[in-house]
């Protein structure tokens, strides 16, 4: 009995050990210091028009490229996997274009479904195949027509 009770005082103390250092590591103080970033400015994107219009140009070509080496029934494993990773290279590079409420936040959707969709290729998902690359289909053709309307503005 003299045992359970000293593991179990001895658990509490490091349970309450481990929440105050958690504590000590979190600074909710008022004297924290705050942003610079103006609200209005965490909610651009960095990109030019130019640069979405080269992105979305090689990713149209990588995805397509892809799609039509799939279809001719002689894509290797290998070159479903190079794919893949050529797919989510451009996928993290997309993450320049920003949030929801960026201007060309459809070339990061468009990236995301045409890496999503690939993956489904490869895991033979044909219901997530479809889906992600008619998602793809429709961001892409969004991303356009954001960079249509950027470059008017311009």
């Amino acid at each position: 009995m003299k045992r359970i009770l000293a593991v179990v005082f001895s658990v509490s103390i490091a349970g309450s050990a481990i929440a105050a250092e958690k504590l000590r590591v979190i600074d909710l103080s008022d004297d924290a210091p705050a942003s610079n970033a103006k609200p209005n400015e965490l909610f651009k994107s960095q990109a030019k028009p130019a640069e979405a219009a080269d992105f979305l140009k090689r990713l149209t070509a990588k995805t397509e490229a892809g799609i039509e080496r799939s279809q001719t029934g002689k894509m290797t494993a290998i070159e479903a996997r190079n794919q893949a990773i050529a797919l989510n290279t451009l996928m993290k590079e997309s993450d320049h274009f920003g949030a929801v409420f960026t201007p060309f936040h459809k070339c990061r959707e468009a990236a995301i479904d045409a890496a999503t969709s690939w993956q489904g290729f490869i895991g033979s998902n044909e219901t997530q195949f479809v889906e992600s690359y008619k998602s793809y289909l429709a961001g892409a053709d969004e991303c356009e027509k954001a960079i249509e309307e950027a470059q008017l503005h311009n």
